[in-house]
């Protein structure tokens, strides 16, 4: 059912390509017609309407739009998939679990592992302009992109991936789930004892993957061991070097090691085997399914640093391990359908520096820039996106495991801003039948 074998996720090579695969065949470098959409940008009944209202007022089978590739981690149980797809809460905004919810702390952290990919018809281009903003191309008109509906590791508050990845003062020994793992049910989730206890079981099987001893050490052991010890003055400098690396053994060289950060101890070998997880499940996809060359964007979300950013700026710490997992993609894998990765660095400016050394050898004709050279300004100085005709343009929407925000937030975030122009949330529809149709 589940049972992966430990050493696939040591392995950086992409995904085998399954025997049938949904082609996305995607040109996001002219517009499209929509003559069905009514753009209503004005308030009715003191509520301004948008896009995504109008999507969701048309007749059902109006507009076809498939289900998405679902790109798990091979040691994530089919039932989480199916779970944590269909039973998020309508709206997630700075509150994770509360009694009556059904998806549990680990259950989101497992969600990281669980990736939908799909094809969206968006009607402006998104930017940053001291909030979040989109730009309409106008009445009637949108483009084609590929959403990654990626989970962000969430440091947003306590008790979500930092109980995954930060040391406590007991160690936890890893145990994979057995065949008789089940949900459970969202009454006993109630109970904060027994909810507790489920969420260990998942922690453990989670560490017991993610860890190459199967174990995360408590504070102590690490105190005990300085050599394996990074000090917060010196993380940056050391993330670095590692990026900066010719070593071929990157994994082994961060095995058992941890990052001193605003009064965490983080395991960086677990967080970096996340950023892989998740850079194997979207690249998995892009290299198979694109019929076209594809653009591939990040815009680092900040909410999701948040408990890390006490003392230094988190997302940077984030971002540099990210960084490190590409690197080690791209060293094991040609990506071969990549046009360009472009990083959004308004808050961290030698990322795209960065990238451009993790991609150097066997992808070093990769073109890595900044998201901004994406942009182009009209004579009205509104700014759109350049993108050549027949390549596909990926965009994230950067949600967490909890809600289901693109369905239901306003303009107070990417994914909000993402899901009110678009028809995102047809595809991500939790009562649709086909919804987890394709996984991979």
């Amino acid at each position: 059912m589940f049972k992966a074998e430990k050493l696939d996720v040591y392995n950086c090579c992409l995904k085998q390509r399954p025997l049938r695969i949904p082609i996305l065949s995607v040109n996001s470098g002219e517009l499209v017609s929509i003559p069905i959409l009514g753009r209503r940008n004005k308030a009715q009944n003191g509520k301004r309407c948008v896009p995504r209202d109008d999507f969701m007022n048309l007749p059902r089978g109006t507009l076809h739009c498939p289900s998405p590739i679902i790109s798990a981690s091979e040691f994530i149980p089919s039932q989480i998939i199916e779970h944590v797809m269909r039973n998020k809460k309508d709206c997630a905004l700075g509150v994770k679990f509360r009694s009556g919810d059904q998806i549990t702390p680990m259950e989101a952290v497992m969600h990281t592992f669980i990736t939908p990919i799909f094809e969206v018809i968006i009607t402006g281009d998104y930017s940053y302009q001291g909030k979040h903003h989109i730009e309409p191309y106008g009445d009637f008109m949108g483009k084609r992109v590929i959403l990654s509906s990626a989970i962000q590791p969430d440091f947003e508050v306590n008790g979500v991936m930092s109980d995954l990845v930060c040391a406590s003062e007991e160690a936890v020994h890893g145990q994979a789930l057995d065949e008789s793992f089940s949900i459970l049910s969202a009454g006993s989730k109630a109970d904060p004892k027994l909810r507790s206890k489920y969420d260990q079981l998942l922690k453990m099987h989670l560490i017991y993957y993610l860890t190459s001893t199967g174990k995360r050490l408590s504070v102590s052991e690490i105190l005990k061991e300085p050599r394996n010890l990074i000090e917060e003055g010196d993380a940056m400098k050391y993330l670095k070097h590692l990026i900066e690396s010719s070593s071929d053994d990157l994994l082994n060289t961060i095995e058992n090691k941890y990052i001193r950060w605003s009064g965490y101890f983080i395991s960086l070998e677990m967080m970096v085997k996340t950023y892989l997880e998740q850079m194997k499940n979207e690249f998995s996809v892009l290299e198979n399914a694109c019929a076209k060359p594809y653009i591939y964007t990040i815009d680092p979300p900040v909410i999701f640093a948040n408990i890390l950013s006490k003392t230094e700026n988190g997302s940077l710490l984030l971002n540099r391990m990210q960084i490190i997992a590409i690197k080690l993609l791209s060293n094991q894998n040609s990506l071969r359908n990549a046009h360009s990765i472009l990083f959004n660095d308004f808050n961290d400016t030698i990322a795209v520096r960065m990238l451009r050394v993790a991609f150097r050898g066997r992808n070093g004709k990769v073109n890595v820039e900044s998201k901004e050279s994406l942009e182009r300004s009209d004579s009205e100085d509104r700014v759109f996106y350049n993108i050549p005709k027949n390549v596909s343009l990926l965009l994230h929407n950067n949600s967490d495991g909890f809600g289901q925000n693109i369905e239901t937030e306003g303009l107070s975030s990417l994914d909000g801003v993402v899901g009110c122009f678009s028809n995102a949330y047809m595809a991500l529809d939790r009562s649709r039948h086909d919804l987890t149709s394709t996984v991979w």
